[in-house]
């Protein structure tokens, strides 16, 4: 048990060095705290200053806002207007669309039947060609005796009439009928 004993001198001089210690540790702390609350302090007048700016900013809004007010009224009662509107213009457009879709399927009907007209017709033309050369070969075949015997009919039959009115049209003369016997000495299909 070999406990010293510190004199008062010592313990003076130990208790003045560790409040030494405390009063620079404090110092320190007391900075640091000082420097925290300077930037609180700061950082809250930077938000009192943003939120003063956008009361402002709302504030001028809200005034822009009732002065716009009635040019919203106007434009929000023609923009309805123009809805409205389009809704009727639609609604005629859709009655258009299916107005023509009918003409149309009317038309792509009429379409078929006039190709098949037209085919018809082409067939037909087909069958008249060929009668139409057949017919132009027994035209070549007629003789002057042929004729000279039909002349000699005071009034022609109906069927050499049609006849000879024909084979006028095929060689491209007017088939009017004259008598014969009023050309003398023409023995031509023309003066038929």
């Amino acid at each position: 048990f070999f406990f010293k004993q510190k004199t008062a001198y010592e313990m003076l001089r130990s208790l003045v060095g560790s409040e030494m210690c405390i009063r620079d540790r404090y110092k320190v702390i007391l900075t640091k705290k000082r420097e925290e609350l300077k930037d609180m302090t700061q950082r809250l007048k930077n938000g009192l200053d943003k939120l003063k700016e956008a009361n402002e900013a709302v504030n001028q809004m809200k005034s822009q806002l009732i002065e716009m007010e009635p040019q919203l009224k106007k434009a929000s009662q023609e923009t309805e207007i123009m809805m409205i509107k389009l809704s009727e213009d639609k609604k005629v457009a859709d009655e258009r669309q299916k107005i023509v879709a009918g003409q149309e399927a009317e038309a792509t009907i009429q379409a078929k039947e006039a190709q098949k007209l037209q085919k018809s017709a082409e067939d037909a033309v087909a069958e008249a060609n060929i009668i139409l050369e057949q017919t132009t070969e027994k035209v070549k075949e007629l003789e002057k005796k042929h004729l000279i015997e039909i002349k000699q009919f005071s009034q022609p039959p109906l069927p050499v009439k049609v006849t000879l009115m024909g084979v006028c049209i095929l060689l491209g003369i007017n088939p009017v009928l004259k008598p014969i016997r009023d050309q003398p000495g023409k023995l031509s299909l023309i003066h038929i």
